[in-house]
């Protein structure tokens, strides 16, 4: 079957790929598409990379270029300065060439299924009876200048002092394989507690690598994580206590008549 990683893909969705363990950056395959679109393009590009930083929300391109792809080449004219680019989408004509490296951004993979557990308590633990899937997300941030919330993701706490995914923007690095509701459990392999060290984390990385692994959970079968109602967790505890004495109870039979 050969080593894990060589079965990581660019644009793997988040379904599992293999169990076992991977590389904190997994190798990622680059290949090129070209697209024939109308003007204008809706896309932020650098000047010095050609790397897509941004994609308007009305963009032609929305959903075939992502964050972090290269712009090579614009009408079969190869890319190698950006007056380039100004000039080719300045023409009168209606639709022009792009040629698009898709630059290998992103990965995930499928780290292991099992049953949520519930906190009650203080030292026990109970399954809740819903099937979530463990993930590992790996994202390389553009070569952008501005790193300032470069996933597009908006954090909150929920009612079990857990890191939800509150918001994607769409079109942002992290709205390819995040969405709301997932449940953030690690960054870079360190469990995260609060928003102010996801954002710590975070931040390191796009300075240092411009790669950050996220590890988190969701519902098995691409379903969202959403907290009971978002009820308090005396609430929660109670529902879960109250449902395991009702198991414990024996089962009652109706007497046939006649």
């Amino acid at each position: 079957m050969g080593d894990p990683a060589e079965k990581t893909c660019p644009d793997a969705s988040r379904r599992g790929l293999r169990d076992a363990p991977t590389p904190l950056v997994p190798p990622l395959t680059e290949f090129c598409q070209t697209y024939i679109v109308k003007k204008p393009l809706g896309l932020r590009i650098t000047k010095n990379t050609f790397q897509v930083t941004h994609i308007d929300p009305n963009s032609p391109l929305r959903g075939l270029v992502f964050l972090g792809d290269t712009l090579s080449a614009l009408n079969g004219k190869k890319i190698k300065k950006y007056e380039t680019i100004e000039q080719i989408l300045g023409e009168k004509a209606e639709r022009v060439k792009m040629e698009c490296q898709h630059g290998g951004f992103s990965c995930s993979k499928l780290l292991a299924t099992t049953i949520e557990r519930v906190h009650v308590g203080t030292d026990l633990d109970k399954p809740a009876g819903r099937i979530v899937s463990r993930y590992a997300v790996w994202l390389r941030f553009p070569d952008a200048e501005n790193h300032s919330n470069s996933l597009g993701l908006t954090i909150k706490y929920d009612s079990r002092e857990r890191l939800i995914v509150a918001d994607v923007e769409p079109g942002s690095l992290g709205s390819i394989h995040l969405s709301p509701g997932d449940v953030i459990k690690e960054v870079n392999d360190q469990p995260v507690s609060s928003i102010t060290m996801f954002i710590f984390n975070v931040n390191k990385s796009c300075v240092t690598t411009k790669t950050v692994k996220l590890t988190l959970e969701c519902l098995a079968g691409g379903q969202e994580i959403h907290d009971e109602a978002l009820v308090a967790d005396d609430a929660v505890d109670i529902a879960v206590q109250h449902l395991d004495q009702e198991k414990l109870k024996p089962a009652k039979y109706a007497q046939r008549s006649g």
